[in-house]
Formats: C-alpha cells, structure tokens, sequence
C-alpha cells in the first residue's frame, strides 16, 4: 500500500519532470544492458577487479530482485496516483517492489567505485544511478519508497561483493 509520502512525492516528481526524459531514461536502463557495456568499459581501461565485482553485483541484484518482487506484491502507480501522467511504455505484470532498474544500478556502482582510478568514472556511475532511480518514479513505474528501499538494497548487495572481491592491496596509477 502506497503511503501519503509516496503519493505527494510521486506527484510533485511528475509535475517537476517532462514526459520524455524519464522514458529515455527507463530505456536507456533496461536493467543490465548499461552494466554490460559500463563492465565491457572497465575491461578496455584495465580495471579487471572492478569488472569482475560489477558483474557479480549485476547477477547477485537480478537474483534479490525476482525473489523480493515474488514476496512483496505491491501495487505499481496508476494514472490516478500521479496527477494525470500516465505510466510510461507498456506495463510490467511484476510487482512495484523493489526496482529492479534501481537494485542493479546502485549494486553495480557501490560494487565497482572504490576500486577505480579515476574518480570522473565514479561521479558517471553514481550519476547515473541517481537518475535511474528518479527516473522510474517520474515514469510512473516505482513509488518513491520502492526506490528508497532499493537503493538500500542494491548498496548492501553491491558492498557485499567488495568482500568477495577485495580491492587490490597493490597501489595502481590513477588514469589520466
């Protein structure tokens, strides 16, 4: 059940974003295609810890998120819900929580950051993760809780995978 603060949240979202933005958004994130690309990245610049983290933080997030969605069956927003927008692009038959698109975007990013060497990549990656979430609430996909609780989620699970994959204890070159 949606709680006050989602639905003010919810609207006030929609009311402050444009109808295009956050579709392009929710596309450009389909789940694990960026993480894909952003760990084919890493590989290319030499970062070969951080990809390995990456793809265990995208696989271990896709896991929590099927179980998660099967045990809490939340309602996703309406048009009703949101002043109006309608929720974007055909609907998921899968429950509101958690976000998968946020789960994987936060994992990923809290798995790989800290073992970077160039902090422009990270502020990249923590972008756009940020704009993922918000992304679905202004799409009118998620409730603000539901992002909420997925980033939560997604930090735990990507921080999780630092312990399986400790940084390297070797100093490396920042990139240039």
């Amino acid at each position: 059940m949606p709680t006050l603060i989602d639905r003010g949240v919810l609207r006030a979202v929609v009311a402050s974003t444009g109808r295009r933005a956050p579709v392009v958004v929710s596309s450009l994130s389909n789940h694990q295609k960026p993480w894909l690309a952003a760990t084919v990245v890493l590989l290319v610049l030499g970062e070969r810890r951080a990809a390995a983290r990456g793809l265990m933080a995208v696989a271990a997030a896709g896991a929590v998120n099927g179980v998660l969605k099967n045990l809490v069956d939340r309602r996703r927003p309406q048009t009703s819900d949101s002043a109006g927008r309608a929720p974007s692009g055909d609907p998921p038959h899968s429950a509101s929580f958690p976000s998968g698109h946020t789960i994987t975007a936060v994992a990923f990013t809290a798995a790989v950051t800290d073992e970077l060497r160039h902090p422009l990549l990270a502020a990249a990656l923590a972008s756009m993760a940020a704009a993922i979430g918000l992304a679905r609430v202004a799409a009118v996909r998620h409730w603000p809780t539901d992002i909420a609780g997925s980033v939560v989620i997604g930090a735990v699970g990507g921080l999780a995978t630092r312990r399986l994959v400790p940084a390297s204890r070797v100093p490396r070159p920042p990139l240039p």
